[in-house]
Formats: C-alpha cells, sequence, structure tokens
C-alpha cells in the first residue's frame, strides 16, 4: 500500500530505507533483491529528465503552492536536469465512488469495535468506516480495475522521464479543526478542490514517491513538492530530493528548542 518514513533529510531518509528494505520470509510482498542505497545520497541530477504537472489535470491549486512548486522546478533546471511539463488527463477524480481501499482497510480493523468505540472516536474516521461498510462487493473489486486505469495514464510517463513531479497537497495546511470532507468538492470554476494530491501514487505503489518540502507561505506554513520515481526506483526520486535540499534549505528551518 504505502509505508515509509518521516525523516529530517534526505540521507536520513535513505538510511531508513537502507536498513529495512530487502527480502523477508515474514512477508511475502517484500522484493527479492535488496535496493542498492549508497549513502549519503548523491545529489546529482544533470543528465535526467523530469516531467512535471501542477494539477493533475483537474485540481484547484492555491497561488503560494504553485509559486513554490514552480520554484522547486527552477532550482532542479539550476540544478542541470531537463524540466518538462506533462498534459495528465483521465485520471479518476478523488469523487470517483472507487475511491474506498482506505475506509475498507479501516473497517477490517477496527468495524468490529463501533458498538463500543464509536463515541470515543474521531467523527470522520466513523464515518469512514460506515461509508465503507455500505460499499458492495463489485465497487470493492473494481478499486483493482482503477489501479490499471492509474498505470496506464502513467506507465507513458514514465517511458519518457525518470521522475515525475507534482504537488504533495494543493492547499498550505488547513486549520486543524477542518477534515478532508470540507475540501472534497467542485468548485465554481467547475475544478475539483480537495487537500492532497498523494491518493492517486497509492493507486501504483510500486512507483517510489517522496515529499519534500518545496518551501513556505506568508504565514510560514511549508508547502512540498512529490517526487514520483519508475518502478522501484527508489535512488532516483532520493537524488532529486537532495539535490532540492540545499536550495530549499529546510534542515535550517528547524526552529531552536
Amino acid at each position: 500500500w504505502h509505508f515509509g518514513p518521516i525523516a529530517r533529510t534526505v540521507d536520513d531518509a535513505a538510511l531508513f530505507l537502507d536498513v529495512t528494505n530487502g527480502p523477508h520470509e515474514a512477508d511475502i510482498q517484500t522484493l527479492p533483491e535488496p535496493l542498492d542505497m549508497p549513502l549519503p545520497i548523491d545529489g546529482d541530477v544533470r543528465g535526467l529528465t523530469l516531467g512535471w504537472s501542477l494539477d493533475l489535470g483537474y485540481q484547484t491549486i492555491d497561488d503560494e503552492v504553485a509559486a513554490n512548486f514552480m520554484a522547486a522546478l527552477d532550482a532542479l533546471r539550476e540544478a542541470g536536469a531537463t524540466v518538462e511539463e506533462v498534459k495528465i488527463s483521465g485520471l479518476p477524480t478523488r469523487l470517483d465512488p472507487r475511491w474506498c481501499q482506505g475506509g475498507i482497510y479501516y473497517a477490517i480493523m477496527l468495524g468490529d469495535k463501533l458498538d463500543e468505540w464509536a463515541d470515543r472516536m474521531d467523527p470522520g474516521l466513523v464515518a469512514l468506516i460506515r461509508k465503507a461498510q455500505a460499499k458492495d462487493g463489485v465497487t470493492v473489486k473494481s478499486t483493482e480495475l482503477m489501479r490499471s486505469e492509474h498505470w496506464a495514464i502513467f506507465r507513458p510517463v514514465f517511458e519518457r522521464y525518470d521522475a515525475f513531479l507534482c504537488p504533495t497537497m494543493p492547499i498550505p495546511a488547513p486549520d486543524a479543526t477542518m477534515d478532508d470532507a470540507d475540501f472534497d468538492y467542485i468548485d465554481d470554476r467547475g475544478r475539483y478542490r480537495g487537500i492532497e494530491m498523494t491518493a492517486h501514487f497509492n493507486q501504483i505503489p510500486q512507483c517510489p514517491a517522496l515529499s519534500v518540502p518545496s518551501g513556505r507561505t506568508v504565514a510560514e506554513l511549508p508547502t512540498a513538492i512529490q517526487i514520483v520515481g519508475r518502478r522501484h526506483d527508489d535512488l532516483t526520486a532520493l537524488r532529486i530530493g537532495k539535490a532540492l535540499e540545499p536550495r530549499i534549505g529546510w534542515p535550517a528551518w528547524r526552529p531552536p528548542i
């Protein structure tokens, strides 16, 4: 599905992957060959050809998110990468009823606890579980077709480009009192207003996705760029993130404690 570290630097993330990747008999989904993870990660992106989309073809993007994303692309160009816009079309929008895998997993893990715990659980989580419990088997099974649809769209992208780039979230971090449902709608421009741009790459989890900061808003909220590599090519995604690290400078953002 989607597993990985939350780390302060790209090298810290790579160190985690170096320790945890490779085959293990306890997990049938582990890859038979370990990843080659040279440390520290080399941030040289000269010669790489990168594709990007600001909105994945259908989302509304906040102006500050867009500005920081474009600045990050410029930083990669200055580092020696070729960076080209990609027109993405046909992605199943987040309003598609087949987007139910997360709720299904929560329903499997926690559904039998609702009678006892619902009043102590987050109302959004309870609603997500109940919505998933109401799905029919055909809809649940059709999520596999949605994965195939995603790969049909991104396969040609990865045939041409070494990695694909887009914002991680279309908006800066919202108020803590809000949740996903507050953004899940079509706006007055006829475009989708959402809270994330990551779920599409959960549908093709063989492609590693790395999120690194792209800048900060006027309100000092961080924004991020998502770097999606070719199948099992974690190293290239990490190289791109490492190239951005000194140019964006997020390790220095840590406040004094």
